[in-house]
């Protein structure tokens, strides 16, 4: 099997064998934490975590476990499970997002869609175009935290980050592989791949192992600690502009954008981690040709109930996502804004929990330097990533 991540104990001056968190407090100085998956790279702190069933599943370990301002998970929830992924399968799976010769035509990776320096999401357009240069039904959501986002795509049609991983290889206008097996095939003959799972997984290239590499990378993806962490968890009373501080408010308040944009006492995933029918997958339904109609959390379920019923996304880093919702049919924050104050789009299966709110431009103002406050500054060093 592969070593795992080596650091140092900063008591002992003597490599471990142990994972250790290592995360910069101060210029020069360093504390430790015991944990089974982050660990200091590039400058920045990675957590490594693997998602294994609901959001709030309290993670036991040691108080001093915990996240403070300076990592990247500061303000984060606590996972389920922490992955104990190494450094070779992080440098693996991100060797293989980047890499376009996973699809048929050679014209594909997974950041074509998910680009690094637009929060790995993708700004330029509402919806990814395709293999066939027509855009796919749905917006690309950002990877920045994305071990805090499942179950995955916005239907939430897989359970696992390693499951997720393997769908769009096998999309007829994504990858575009007949098969996975037609993958490993493909990775199989790629020299320069060559002993690299056996390196990084002790066995060789396959399925399970190129789902299990992309997640390790993916999981790397870590990007809190925004300045909102520091005044809200931090108590940094001088980390929000005053504007900020009155948008809180209001999200918590008048606005009830926290009804489905969690925020808790000692963390906020910014989500519910449910879907809803917020009236855009329904009015899109109305104009699309039947074997067009995006039906939300239906076609991952198969019920009825969950027609037109679309994952909430988490808030943070929303001011790098532009544009907006499911189908990116919203172009800035604002108008995101102004949109839940209108209600959405009236029909019959709205969510119970959207309906007009007499918000004032200013007040709507205040929100938007609300949600610009959760940009996370470790997200920034991310986006510079190169393949």
């Amino acid at each position: 099997m592969s070593t795992p991540i080596v650091t140092c104990d900063a008591k002992k001056k003597a490599p471990s064998r142990r994972l250790f968190c290592i995360r910069p407090v101060a210029a020069g100085a360093y504390s430790r934490r015991m944990a089974a998956g982050p660990f200091f790279l590039n400058g920045f702190s990675l957590r490594l975590a693997a998602l294994a069933g609901g959001f709030f599943a309290v993670l036991s370990g040691a108080a001093d476990a915990d996240p403070g301002p300076g990592d990247a998970a500061f303000g984060l929830p606590p996972l389920a499970v922490e992955s104990a992924a190494t450094e070779g399968q992080v440098a693996l799976g991100k060797k293989l997002f980047f890499d376009a010769r996973l699809s048929e035509g050679r014209q594909m990776a997974c950041a074509t869609c998910h680009v690094p320096a637009e929060g790995f999401s993708q700004t330029d357009r509402a919806r990814p175009d395709g293999n066939d240069g027509r855009p796919l039904r749905r917006n690309a959501p950002t990877l920045l935290n994305v071990a805090w986002h499942g179950p995955f795509f916005h239907d939430g049609r897989s359970a696992t980050l390693e499951a997720q991983a393997l769908v769009p290889m096998t999309e007829p206008r994504e990858f575009g592989a007949p098969s996975l097996d037609a993958v490993v095939a493909r990775v199989s003959g790629l020299e320069d791949y060559r002993g690299r799972f056996e390196a990084a997984f002790g066995r060789s290239v396959s399925a399970e192992t190129l789902g299990a590499a992309l997640a390790a990378y993916e999981r790397s993806l870590v990007a809190a600690d925004s300045p909102f962490d520091r005044w809200f968890f931090g108590k940094d009373e001088d980390a929000l502009p005053p504007a900020a501080v009155r948008g809180f408010r209001l999200f918590r308040g008048k606005a009830e954008c926290a009804a489905c944009h969690r925020i808790g006492a000692t963390s906020a995933p910014f989500t519910d981690g449910k879907f809803h029918d917020t009236g855009i997958a329904w009015r899109n339904a109305q104009k699309a040709v039947p074997d067009e109609i995006d039906r939300g959390r239906e076609e991952a379920t198969g019920r009825a109930f969950d027609r037109y019923r679309i994952k909430t996304p988490s808030l943070r880093n929303v001011a790098l996502m532009a544009p907006y919702m499911h189908d990116g049919s919203v172009k800035t924050l604002g108008e995101a804004v102004r949109f839940y104050a209108d209600g959405g789009v009236p029909h019959k299966t709205l969510s119970p929990l959207i309906g007009p709110i007499d918000l004032s431009n200013k007040e709507i103002a205040d929100l938007v330097a609300f949600l610009k406050s959760l940009t996370s500054p470790h997200a920034a060093a991310l986006g510079r990533v190169k393949p």
